[in-house]
C-alpha cells in the first residue's frame, strides 16, 4: 500500500500443511540466509493455507506521486469539483519475476450525501466501493518497471472545506 509505506512486504503461503503434524507455537523465520523474526503457527486454523509475513523486500521499489499536471480544481455554480491523478511505479530489481498485490485507496465519503467521489480511471484496478480500495494483481519481470495510474473526482458544495485529500 504505497500511500502508507513505500516498502514491499513478502508473504509466504503454505498449502498442504495439514499433513505436517504441526503443534501450535512460536516459530523462527529465516529467508535469504537471514533471520527475519518470529511468527505464531496456529494449526487449528480452518483455512487450507497458512500465511507468513517474511518482512520487507528491499529489491522491490515502489513510488507513489500525485501528477500535478493532470490534477485540477474548478468551481461551478453550487459545487466544487476536484480531480486527482496518482501514479504508482513498481520496479523489480530482483533476478527473477515476482507476482505482487498492489493496493491503494480513493477517498470515501461517509455520512454525507453532499460529497460524491467517482473513480474516473482505475488503470484496470479492482475497486471495492465500500472502502474505496483499489487493487492490482500483477507480474513484474526481472529488472522491469511498471506504472499504474488512477484518477478520481470529488464533488462537494463550494461552501464546505475538505481535509485529508
Amino acid at each position: 500500500v504505497p500511500k502508507l509505506s513505500s516498502d514491499a512486504y513478502l508473504m509466504a503461503n503454505v498449502s498442504g500443511w495439514e499433513s505436517l503434524n504441526l503443534l501450535p507455537g512460536n516459530a523462527r523465520v529465516y529467508f535469504d540466509n537471514g533471520y527475519i523474526g518470529e511468527t505464531f503457527i496456529n494449526p487449528q486454523s480452518e483455512t487450507d493455507t497458512l500465511a507468513f509475513n517474511l518482512g520487507r523486500d528491499k529489491s522491490l521499489v515502489i513510488q507513489r506521486r500525485k501528477i500535478k499536471e493532470k490534477s485540477r480544481s474548478k468551481i461551478l455554480e453550487t459545487e466544487k469539483v476536484e480531480s486527482r491523478t496518482i501514479e504508482l511505479l513498481v520496479r523489480n530489481t530482483k533476478s527473477s519475476a515476482v507476482y505482487i498485490n498492489l493496493e491503494d485507496q480513493i477517498p470515501v465519503a461517509k455520512g454525507s450525501n453532499d460529497i460524491k467521489v467517482t473513480l474516473l480511471d482505475g488503470s484496470e484496478a479492482q475497486l471495492e466501493e465500500v472502502e474505496g480500495k483499489l487493487s492490482w494483481r500483477v507480474k513484474v519481470n526481472s529488472k522491469e518497471s511498471k506504472k499504474f495510474t488512477f484518477t478520481y473526482e470529488i464533488r462537494y458544495p463550494k461552501d464546505k472545506i475538505l481535509y485529508g485529500l
